[in-house]
């Protein structure tokens, strides 16, 4: 046996407990944990950070959960993604196939000394996450748990054994997460009426009138999400509440008409409605089960094997999974699944690839066998299933387009794989930076492929101008590649042979539909951009920041409707909106504009690295890609839906670093560009995102969850230009009240420094006359024999320097004896 293979069969004896406990082998545990030798084990984690217990509750085996927990209870404080496995046990009660078992394994996890008290790395009890998922059983489970736990101890400590962060004489109903939600908040938005009757029994209605960082109370949430059961529960339980207005001034109901919630409006004045959906289009779920042919490692994936390259199966298993995919939630039981898609077509293909590309692809896929791999280059690993995947890929986009655009569905979500913004109309898409480059896990375009088809079959259905957005980390170089190929150029290519050398020019141009499409096609992405380390670009090495068609700078800007189309406000084509929409006001995007002559709209927005930039990443996108998007009045909207920006995941080496409030605060403001210029029409399209561990409590389901939710929540709501500016203004009044506050801090600070050296100068002078006093007076002590003893006069000058050195280093030693969380605050 040689020695990899030795190494192989040690890594999998490490994980016979976790496999037992993920198959719910009872007989296999009671044997393993009867061994010494296994008993470590129990805190180990796979490589999805899983310890035998989170796999047992993850997979619904609730004795095998009893059986590990008797043999070491202290498994209830072990984290897997931040979360706890009571956490873990409120998130899955959110699916049908676990909400049973969550409810029985919460009361286990209860009876072994779990706390209700800890925090996730969210803020969140299990409260939260229960009351998110919709689920009163566990809800009321984990109530009566905090009721317990305060009879018997009155003083709640979390795991480290510090008092429970303050939450003392604070119910659960009222603890805040990091964005001021309460339990009552998230459960607004949750459609179960007897989740909301568990959280306002008894005291808990005081929680009702508790507002979150955005000022808002429960009922906000549940008016603006058109929840009408959640806003009768919460007018009934509090009607002075509806008097509530936010930051922005609104109340719960003036954001229901704003929304569009009819029913809603219609609640708050005690008239009839219909249902709480006020007539809006679901979403469709598009996720080919063809697409888990494309195999880019050994299937199954085993514990204790080589490490799966990122883009693995299991990014398609935490979401689409029957009982465990985050997508099955109870959340989006009214959402409409397409697992079968027609293949694309060769011709709609081809509209974007080249065919020598096609062809190459569909030989190497071809010639592979069984569990066999071939790689296009080292990123990029190829199955005998990966062709047959990847027009799946293409055709789910497709047929999202034919739902959407024919007004089945209002918007689409397509979790498919591989992905497709890397991939140009050759395949790699190198760059000055990146040579090489390299095919980035991608083989078809998928985003251009629907965009160009749209374009292609609709233009009687109105679909003249299509705007392709990507907020993958990473560059969709390959989008816009496959873009730039609607624009006649001329490519030179050079080659050499053993008898000549020497260049020759060849004309590209892939038309989507006429010679007019540069004028109806729009990109924007945003992404790192930069040098993590020297010499290294942030894949794939482009993406600086452009404007290629950018507005004329410090002038009126109108945006032009679409030829043949009126304006909002029912003026013909070509006159101005009806209100100004400036790009970019302050500038901040248009340092790197390069206008140049291309005629495409293509905007990128660059973000340098490594180090969180959220605030940056948001401003892109409101102040400068928005208003552009608004202005270019699509008629179809396709999104490059890459999570891989997420602060947990490791693949985009620190850069950007936005959470899943971040995704949903973005699609939500897409989908109101979208009601306003194109009936609300979406189609967005899985591309990146890697930090599937943890699975339910993955960083990537959550991000896609968080997505989706936006996509499907009944949304009416228009973007408008008055609340974009009112955003900016509020965060510029932040910003004088930050700097204000500091400034008062400082200034505080010095007027406590020169307090304390006026107090040190007057004690300096006092001490100087006393001493003077002294050398005047007869020396009594010598007149009655003691021994003389001479006084010296101190110095009269103070030295304010030296005294002030003094008070900043006594002020540093003190602040060096802090603890680390008072110096934080």
């Amino acid at each position: 046996m040689d020695s990899d293979s030795s190494s192989e069969d040690e890594d999998t004896n490490i994980y016979l407990m976790h496999n037992a406990a993920e198959a719910g082998n009872l007989e296999a545990i009671r044997t393993l944990l009867a061994s010494d030798t296994e008993q470590p084990k129990l805190r180990v984690r796979d490589l999805d950070q899983c310890t035998p217990l989170q796999l047992s509750l993850l997979h619904g085996h609730l004795a095998v959960a009893a059986a590990l927990l008797e043999k070491s209870p202290t498994q209830v404080n072990s984290r897997c993604e931040g979360a706890l496995p009571l956490h873990m046990v409120a998130c899955l009660s959110a699916l049908p196939a676990r909400r049973q078992f969550s409810a029985e394994a919460a009361r286990l996890l209860l009876q072994h000394d779990a706390s209700v008290f800890d925090r996730d790395d969210h803020g969140r009890l299990p409260l939260h996450w229960a009351a998110a998922s919709g689920c009163a059983e566990v809800a009321q489970a984990l109530l009566d748990g905090a009721q317990a736990a305060r009879t018997t101890d009155p003083a709640p400590t979390i795991e480290s054994g510090e008092p429970a962060d303050a939450l003392d004489d604070t119910p659960s109903t009222e603890v805040k997460d990091k964005q001021g939600n309460t339990p009552l908040h998230l459960g607004a938005r949750a459609r179960c009426p007897e989740l909301l009757s568990v959280l306002l029994q008894g005291h808990g209605t005081a929680a009702a009138h508790l507002k979150n960082h955005d000022g808002q109370v429960p009922l906000h949430l549940a008016a603006k999400s058109g929840n009408v059961d959640a806003v009768r529960a919460l007018l009934q339980a509090n009607p002075s509440t509806a008097a509530n207005r936010d930051v922005r001034g609104f109340t719960a109901l003036e954001w229901a008409a704003k929304r569009g919630h009819q029913d809603v409006v219609a609640v708050f004045s005690n008239a009839e409605c219909n249902g709480h959906r006020g007539g809006q289009l679901q979403t469709l779920l598009v996720a080919p089960d063809e697409c888990h042919l494309h195999n880019t490692c050994p299937f199954p994936i085993l514990r204790g094997s080589r490490p799966p390259p990122p883009e693995n199966i299991k990014r398609l298993h935490v979401l689409t999974d029957s009982e465990l995919g985050i997508l099955r939630s109870a959340e989006f039981a009214d959402l409409e699944w397409e697992t079968w898609p027609p293949h694309a077509r060769i011709t709609d293909i081809l509209r974007v690839h080249e065919w020598s590309y096609v062809r190459t692809l569909q030989n190497t896929c071809g010639a592979l066998e069984g569990q066999e791999l071939g790689h296009l280059d080292g990123d990029t690993a190829l199955s005998a299933g990966s062709f047959t995947a990847a027009l799946a890929a293409a055709g789910a986009v497709i047929a999202a387009v034919d739902r959407v655009v024919k007004q089945q569905v209002r918007s689409a979500f397509c979790a498919v794989r591989p992905p497709g913004h890397h991939a140009g109309p050759t395949g790699v898409v190198p760059c000055a930076n990146e040579p090489t480059g390299s095919h980035g896990f991608c083989l078809f375009s998928n985003l251009a492929i629907g965009a160009a088809y749209a374009m292609t079959h609709y233009q009687d259905a109105g679909i003249q101008r299509v705007a392709l957005l990507d907020f993958d980390v990473h560059h969709g170089n390959g989008t816009q590649a496959c873009i730039g190929n609607t624009v006649p150029t001329l490519v030179n290519y050079n080659f050499q042979t053993p008898l000549s050398q020497g260049s020759q020019t060849f004309p590209k141009y892939k038309p989507w539909r006429d010679t007019d499409d540069p004028d109806n096609i729009f990109f924007a992405s945003v992404q790192g951009y930069g040098q993590p380390a020297a010499g290294h670009w942030f894949y794939p090495g482009s993406g600086a920041t452009c404007d290629t068609r950018p507005p004329p700078p410090k002038q009126p800007q109108h945006g032009t409707p679409a030829p043949g189309r009126d304006s909002e406000d029912g003026a013909a084509a070509g006159s101005p909106l009806e209100e100004d929409i400036e790009e970019d006001p302050d500038g901040e995007f248009s340092a790197s504009t390069q206008p140049g002559d291309n005629p495409l709209r293509i905007i990128n927005v660059g973000i340098p690295g490594p180090g969180g930039r959220v605030p940056t990443w948001r401003r892109a996108w409101r102040d400068k890609i928005l208003p552009a998007l608004v202005r270019f009045q699509p008629d179809l909207i396709f999104i490059s839906a890459g999570f891989d920006a997420h602060r947990k995941d490791s693949i985009n080496n620190r850069f950007i670093g936005i959470q899943e409030k971040d995704y949903e605060w973005l699609t939500s403001q897409i989908v109101q560009v979208a009601n306003r210029c194109c009936e609300g029409r979406v189609v967005s399209v899985l591309e990146g995102g890697y930090r599937t561990q943890g699975q339910v409590v993955s960083a990537f389901s959550r991000s896609v969850a968080a997505h989706v939710r936006a996509l499907a929540e009944p949304n009416h709501q228009k973007w408008d230009a008055a609340d974009w500016r009112w955003e900016r203004e509020y965060e510029r009044q932040q910003k004088l009240k930050a700097e204000a506050a500091k400034q008062a801090a400082a200034e505080a600070e010095k007027a406590k420094m020169q307090e304390r050296l006026e107090a040190l100068a007057a004690q300096t002078a006092a001490e100087e006359a006393a001493a003077d006093t002294a050398a005047a007076e007869p020396n009594g002590a010598a007149e009655e024999g003691q021994p003389d003893r001479k006084r010296r006069r101190r110095s009269g000058t103070v030295d304010y320097r030296a005294l002030d050195e003094q008070l900043r280093a006594e002020r540093e030693a003190q602040e060096d004896t802090k603890p680390a969380d008072a110096k934080a605050e």
